[in-house]
C-alpha cells in the first residue's frame, strides 16, 4: 500500500467495503478487474487492521 492509498484509506468512515474502494480509486487508476480486486484486497487488509471505533 502506498502512503497515497493510506491517506485515502485514512478518509473512508464507514464499514461498506465499496465506500473504501471508492476512496482508493480517487487516488488510483483502475486499467482492469485485477487492479480493481487490489484495492478490494487494500481496502479489507485497512479495515481489519483499523477498525472503526466502537465496531465488534
Amino acid at each position: 500500500m502506498t502512503e497515497e492509498e493510506f491517506k485515502a484509506l485514512q478518509q473512508w468512515h464507514s464499514n461498506d467495503l465499496l465506500e473504501g474502494v471508492r476512496c482508493l480509486m480517487a487516488v488510483t487508476e483502475v486499467n482492469n478487474l485485477t487492479d480493481l480486486f487490489r484495492l478490494n484486497e487494500l481496502a479489507e487488509s485497512y479495515r481489519q487492521h483499523y477498525p472503526l471505533p466502537n465496531q465488534e
